[in-house]
C-alpha cells in the first residue's frame, strides 16, 4: 500500500530557476514535453512500480477542490526519501498519461531527476 502524508497547505516559494504546482498545473499545455523544476513535500510516495518511483508533491499552492495542489512524478533513481522530505524535482511535463487499471494523470512529470533539499525529522 501507497504511504501517506496529510496535504501542505502553507505556500511555499518556487525554486530557483523553476516554478509553483500551481502554475504547472496553470500552465500545463504550454510546458507538455518541457523540462520543468518544482519542489514539493513528498505527501505520498510508490516504489517500484512499472519500473519506477511514484512520488506526489505539493507546495501549499493550487486548490484540493480541483487536484492542482498536487502533482505526481516519476523518477527511476532511488532518491532515498521519504514522507514529509522537501525535495526538487527536474523532469518533462506529460499530459492525459493512462497507465490504466484506474490511474490517470491530466499531469504528470516524468523521468524526473530528484534532489532531496530538507529532510523530516529524525531522517
Amino acid at each position: 500500500p501507497a504511504a501517506q502524508t496529510s496535504a501542505v497547505t502553507t505556500p511555499m516559494a518556487a525554486p530557483a530557476g523553476g516554478i509553483t504546482i500551481a502554475s504547472l498545473w496553470n500552465q500545463r499545455k504550454a510546458l507538455a514535453g518541457k523540462p520543468v523544476t518544482i519542489h514539493g513535500v513528498v505527501v505520498k510516495y510508490n516504489a517500484g512500480i512499472l519500473g519506477v518511483n511514484w512520488i506526489h508533491l505539493q507546495d501549499g499552492t493550487g486548490k484540493a477542490a480541483d487536484g492542482s495542489n498536487d502533482v505526481t512524478v516519476t523518477a527511476t533513481q532511488d532518491p532515498g526519501i521519504k514522507l514529509g522530505d522537501t525535495v526538487v524535482a527536474t523532469g518533462t511535463v506529460v499530459l492525459d498519461k493512462n497507465i490504466g487499471s484506474g490511474y490517470a494523470y491530466p499531469v504528470l512529470v516524468e523521468n524526473a531527476r530528484i534532489s532531496a533539499v530538507g529532510k523530516t525529522a529524525g531522517s
